[in-house]
């Protein structure tokens, strides 16, 4: 079994192939209907973090959207390295505002986090 895992065959890659296409195209179907329903039905333009979940949502929409370009049409397609790159930076920046709502809302609340809150002595079962 672990020797067909670390040398498949042609078919067996050809599967995994596919499944991995039919996830991700899951994943992109899902992530569409979630950013389209959210955006909707949810006032997420109100507030700082339903921005950030909506533009989470989006950035994943594209990553998984890369994914199924690359397994599903073909590997190498035109503009791909552009387009890549302008998704991994979104995504970067994405990221990093949703970090600095979180860190603004823990401002905002007065939230005060000392090292020994989270020290292992803390954890259940010790």
């Amino acid at each position: 079994m672990i020797n067909d895992l670390l040398n498949p065959t042609i078919e067996g890659l050809e599967i995994y192939d596919t499944i991995l296409l039919l996830l991700g195209f899951g994943c992109v179907v899902t992530t569409a209907l979630f950013a389209l329903s959210y955006g909707l039905f949810y006032r997420w333009r109100k507030n700082s973090a339903g921005r950030s979940t909506m533009y989470l949502v989006a950035s994943l929409f594209f990553m998984f959207g890369l994914g199924v370009l690359a397994r599903g049409v073909s590997p190498v397609y035109p503009g791909k390295s552009l387009l890549t790159t302008v998704v991994f930076v979104a995504v970067l920046v994405t990221l990093f505002r949703l970090l600095i709502t979180l860190w603004m809302h823990f401002v905002d609340r007065g939230v005060k986090v000392t090292p020994n809150e989270f020290s292992d002595d803390t954890l259940p079962g010790r």
